[in-house]
């Protein structure tokens, strides 16, 4: 289902979230021509040409509302997959994400033989973080990420931004793209959910977390020209 109206959709989401209802929004896209060829090669009732004319007359309709709604929040909203040039077989690779692959074997792959001292997995996600020590006492973070577009994006930040950050940020230290696993190193500290802090401490905690990426960010435009 194509939800065109952005009200409508945002009022399903929010209704969804209340009640604790997690939502992958998935969008299948294509450019207009090949929306249309679809459309002119569908039957939607086969042995009623009449009413399929009709349901198709419906939908060619509908293509300029979704270029629309496409341009002005879709593209944004919604995690899009463009199937212009894609069959359907791989339109379901791309849609379907592979499951979470972090056992012994996919450890050892990645890490050697390292054992997992302690698991920061968010609940009630398909994300794995493990942190592993190494027997010569190297501590590392093994992620899993089932998404393939957070995992993309993690994998830019890691590769483009992070080692200009030094030891204060994760350093990549393999990728299996794949498995979609990525292992970085390790850095001193607590992850911030384990940590009981007042409201001042935890603001105070962002802020230092924001101007650190901002001032990295302009410091690696500047050098770059």
């Amino acid at each position: 289902m194509t939800l065109l109206r952005r009200e409508y959709a945002e009022e399903i989401f929010d209704a969804l979230a209340k009640v604790g209802v997690e939502l992958h929004h998935l969008l299948l896209h294509a450019d207009s021509d090949a929306i249309a060829k679809r459309i002119e090669g569908s039957m939607e009732f086969p042995g009623d040409g009449e009413r399929s004319v009709k349901v198709r007359a419906f939908r060619r309709r509908k293509i300029e509302v979704y270029e629309h709604a496409y341009a002005t929040w879709l593209d944004e909203r919604a995690e899009v997959i463009d199937t212009t040039a894609l069959t359907p077989d791989q339109v379901v690779e791309e849609a379907l994400p592979p499951e979470p692959f972090v056992n012994s074997s996919a450890i050892a792959k990645m890490a050697g033989p390292a054992a997992v001292v302690a698991d920061y997995s968010w609940p009630g996600t398909s994300t794995t973080v493990l942190r592993l020590r190494a027997p010569d006492g190297r501590q590392m973070i093994l992620k899993s990420n089932t998404s393939r577009d957070s995992f993309r994006r993690e994998l830019t930040a890691l590769s483009a931004w992070a080692p200009a950050l030094g030891a204060s940020a994760p350093q990549l230290l393999d990728v299996d793209e794949n498995a979609q696993l990525l292992l970085t190193t390790a850095v001193t500290g607590q992850p911030l959910q384990y940590l009981t802090l007042t409201g001042p401490q935890e603001r105070r905690a962002y802020e230092r977390a924001v101007t650190g990426a901002l001032l990295t960010a302009r410091e690696i435009l500047y050098a770059r020209g």
